[in-house]
């Protein structure tokens, strides 16, 4: 970690690498991902020969990371509800069907 000239481009980076570059494990949550980003963080800023502009970029990359990937987590996690909220819908429409076939 001694080498800090990577790209700061949040937009450059995949999901997955972001989730690399704080150590996510494949089943996180928006409390893992903070713990992580700040871990990571605390390590970066332990560099003594850190200047106050480059803590500022890093923060900054750091704060944006942490945003991507809880938006990615909300979007993945709502399409799952909706996937099953739609189960459900045609369950109860195909139960509605026959309760009035039957009646």
């Amino acid at each position: 970690m001694s080498d800090l000239n990577f790209d700061l481009n949040i937009s450059h980076y995949t999901i997955k690498e972001l989730e690399a570059l704080i150590k996510l494990s494949s089943t996180y949550n928006f409390e893992q991902i903070q713990l992580q980003a700040l871990l990571l963080k605390k390590q970066i800023f332990n560099i003594i020969s850190l200047g106050q502009t480059k803590k500022l970029e890093l923060h900054l990359f750091i704060k944006d990371l942490i945003e991507r990937l809880e938006r990615n987590y909300i979007a993945l996690h709502l399409n799952k509800l909706i996937e099953k909220q739609q189960f459900m819908d045609e369950k109860i429409e195909k139960i509605i069907k026959l309760l009035n076939n039957n009646s």
